[in-house]
């Protein structure tokens, strides 16, 4: 291929038996064998003039130089094409309401480039959803809320759009949550297991959020 002028021309070559000048110019003609039909060259004569119904649809041209006896160059002549600039994809959300150190270096080393991390208390995430800038997910520390989490968790719920976010809850003794009477996605025991948060944020990804860019 040669560049030029802002155009691109790709050649395709052979050392065939060539095309004499005389049958140049019906080459391109739908269905011309230049007297090849009863032969053992197969085809129907229709390759080249589709190849060139298709350049000319792309704003480009088809033509060739050919010798008997030596072979042919085939060239298709298209404008330039322009690189798309990449357009990176957003990724989800997560909002941890908690303050423990730990957890948050284990959510930070293992959803890495897998969510952007939000982190804070409670009023923080919930102002958050407020205006509109609701996380995908939120990972709620049950432990850090204690006695006040049913009313949290209900005042969450009770947000234009809260209802709508998966809620993932921790805590160091699962089974207590088991009496709440708000709904919620998952479950994971404090501390943190990175394989399986890392499973868990993949299958709600999948489900939950659209891939927006």
């Amino acid at each position: 291929a040669e560049l030029h002028n802002g155009r691109v021309r790709v050649f395709v070559e052979d050392g065939g038996a060539g095309i004499s000048p005389a049958l140049q110019g019906a080459l391109f003609e739908p269905f011309q064998r230049l007297g090849q039909e009863n032969t053992a060259i197969q085809g129907a004569g229709i390759g080249l003039a589709l190849c060139r119904e298709l350049a000319t649809l792309m704003n480009g041209s088809m033509g060739l130089v050919s010798e008997t006896g030596v072979g042919s160059r085939f060239w298709v002549d298209l404008p330039q094409g322009v690189t798309a600039p990449k357009v990176r994809k957003r990724l989800p959300s997560l909002c941890f309401v908690g303050q423990d150190d730990e957890t948050l270096r284990c959510l930070d080393d293992t959803l890495r480039g897998i969510v952007e991390l939000r982190h804070g208390m409670l009023s923080e995430c919930l102002e958050q959803v407020r205006h509109d800038t609701a996380p995908d997910v939120m990972l709620i520390d049950c432990d850090l809320l204690g006695d006040d989490l049913i009313d949290a968790l209900s005042r969450l719920r009770r947000l234009p759009g809260g209802d709508q976010i998966p809620l993932i809850l921790l805590c160091t003794s699962p089974r207590m949550l088991a009496t709440l009477g708000c709904e919620f996605q998952a479950v994971l025991k404090q501390p943190l297991e990175p394989n399986e948060l890392r499973e868990l944020i993949h299958a709600m990804m999948q489900v939950e959020t659209p891939n927006v860019q």
